[in-house]
């Protein structure tokens, strides 16, 4: 009986961690939805913050 030991343990674990590689608890449409809501946000902000430049410029301030 061969007694294992802690690096031996540990490569078993990275081992069957990485056969799962890439390993997404979400699926593809939740996270397809994340991305677009970000972007969404983002051009959001961007479209304001704009608006807010020419309000500045205008004295509208």
């Amino acid at each position: 009986m061969r007694l294992q030991s802690s690096v031996d343990r540990l490569g078993a674990a990275v081992a069957a961690r990485l056969s799962n590689w890439p390993a997404y608890r979400y699926s593809l449409s939740v996270r397809l939805s994340l991305w677009v809501s970000v972007l969404v946000v983002a051009g959001l902000f961007g479209r304001g913050a704009w608006q807010r430049r020419w309000m500045a410029d205008d004295g509208l301030d």
